[in-house]
């Protein structure tokens, strides 16, 4: 358990920071980045490396975010905070593929989308974590102690895996950040009467289970 923000767990091995950046391209690239979430992964970085009595090291930290761009301007930042990228002994900034099979103490998870009407365009192309329950799987399920999720709520609810995990932030009293919406239950989406579980719900069971399999190695 970490007791200091903006690390303060609660209990939990479960932080879901909410932000309203702006997802960005660069002339013709097809790859988004969003310079707002770059710099909540930097804060969380070093506070992960100054916890106080028992620092996380480099190397048992992951951030995994869908498009590489997001992984080059994460990973500059990094490196220009002096802070190790790479290597047998530094922190890993990746692609959800490039973690298959992989585990870390800590994952940091930049989702990156803040633009609703760019997700047709990321279904189309296989990119990004919205609409893609494989990847999503992938994502939430590499991290063995503590898994810090940076993301634009109001975007991310309209997912129903990702709207099911907002829910449960909530609920857990593990999300900060923006105010989040109104969160139905029983999936993603607006509105409902505030962020109570459904009962039988495939999404609400897959939370479980994530939430089951955390913190628990």
């Amino acid at each position: 358990e970490y007791a200091g923000e903006p690390l303060a767990t609660r209990g939990l091995p479960l932080v879901f920071y909410g932000v309203e950046g702006t997802d960005m391209r660069e002339a013709n690239s097809p790859s988004w980045f969003n310079p707002h979430e770059c710099t909540v992964v930097l804060d969380y970085v070093k506070a992960l490396l100054q916890v106080r009595g028992k620092p996380v090291a480099p190397e048992d930290i992951g951030v995994i975010t869908p498009y590489n761009k997001q992984a080059q301007k994460i990973t500059r930042l990094l490196m220009a905070a002096n802070l190790p990228c790479g290597g047998g002994r530094g922190i890993k900034v990746g692609s959800t593929e490039l973690f298959q099979g992989q585990e870390r103490k800590v994952i940091i998870i930049s989702t990156v989308r803040s633009s609703a009407n760019q997700i047709g365009f990321d279904v189309k192309h296989n990119l990004g974590f919205l609409q893609n329950p494989k990847r999503f799987n992938v994502a939430t399920t590499r991290a063995c102690a503590l898994m810090i999720l940076v993301g634009n709520p109001h975007v991310l609810v309209t997912d129903p895996h990702w709207g099911t995990l907002l829910r449960e932030c909530i609920r857990l009293g593990a999300y900060r950040g923006v105010t989040p919406p109104t969160v139905a239950s029983g999936g993603g989406g607006h509105g409902g009467d505030g962020p109570e579980r459904g009962g039988g719900d495939e999404n609400d069971l897959a939370a479980d289970r994530l939430l089951g399999g955390l913190g628990g190695g």
